[in-house]
């Protein structure tokens, strides 16, 4: 079945955009990734622009894609029908209310508590059934993350593609090491009202997407002679994640936000208009704020 592509400019509910200096923990270690990989790819002797990175401003994470498209006239999850086969229409409305219900339960300071880093350097040689649990018994890591172990999962870099940084929920700073599923539960939740993650596929053995992703950037297109050399930057990243040992960001409700955008890079909002980017409490006690971006969206399109 081929794949539907919303349009590029489009709408999600997302964390951490715009200012990072409320969260200095999290800015710094953002921070010392990018200079490790500027650091990396002097010491291969790689092309010094091939990492592309994006400003402080613009990084963040992808909580729920509430991503659409339209088919005559009407709203449906592109998800839906790319994973699942069917035409599912949205239920903004619904998801608030979920989201309302969640954030009740939750330390305002610590809607979800996110741990990057000091994961078990190992790999996973996990194969059939052993891949649809969380647990990793042949490689001891963590977890499984997308057929990777945490450490692999926690950096990672592609050709002509995305770099990533890769977190998971937490109970708390104090409990580091109780990974929670916070994330994946309110993603699945989310299915209910319209709005199917983008990995939920249960065909496939990896389908529980728990990852807290950031993007820090992208990565020109690699020549084969260097693709060793993006390998070895990759392993180095890892590395240095691992040895830093955990760090943990708390995800306060205030960091959370409804955004309609240009481009999934979020440089900017659309049309540079504060009103398109709505903070998740204003859209918890509005939900017309967020119909309203839909409107919008659907007078574009």
């Amino acid at each position: 079945m081929p794949v539907v592509k919303p349009p590029s400019d489009n709408i999600a509910m997302i964390a951490l955009r715009g200012n990072k200096k409320r969260f200095a923990t999290f800015q710094r270690l953002i921070n010392r990734i990018q200079h490790k990989i500027y650091q990396t790819i002097k010491d291969l002797k790689m092309p010094q622009d091939s990492f592309v990175p994006y400003k402080i401003e613009q990084i963040h994470a992808t909580i729920i894609g509430m991503e659409v498209i339209k088919i005559a006239g009407e709203l449906y999850n592109a998800n839906f029908l790319n994973n699942d086969g069917r035409l599912r229409k949205i239920e903004a409305n619904r998801l608030l209310t979920l989201m309302d219900t969640i954030q009740k339960t939750k330390d305002p300071n610590a809607f979800l508590t996110i741990r990057f880093g000091g994961f078990r350097k190992t790999y996973c040689r996990c194969e059939g059934f052993d891949l649809l649990d969380w647990n990793c018994p042949t490689g001891s890591s963590e977890f499984h993350a997308f057929n990777r172990t945490a450490y692999e999962g926690s950096f990672y870099a592609f050709s002509g593609g995305p770099v990533m940084l890769t977190g998971w929920p937490v109970d708390s700073a104090e409990k580091k090491s109780t990974f929670n599923r916070d994330l994946f539960g309110i993603r699945r939740a989310a299915g209910g009202f319209g709005f199917l993650d983008k990995y939920h596929l249960q065909v496939k053995p990896h389908w529980k997407d728990d990852d807290f992703f950031v993007r820090l950037g992208s990565f020109r297109p690699v020549d084969d002679p260097l693709k060793p050399s993006l390998i070895s930057l990759i392993e180095r990243v890892r590395d240095f994640l691992c040895l830093e040992g955990p760090v943990i960001v708390d995800i306060p409700v205030e960091a959370i936000s409804i955004v309609y955008y240009e481009d999934p890079s979020l440089d900017r909002i659309k049309n540079g208009d504060p009103k398109n980017e709505i903070p998740l409490r204003n859209a918890i006690d509005n939900p017309g704020l967020v119909d309203d971006l839909y409107a919008y969206w659907t007078i574009v399109h």
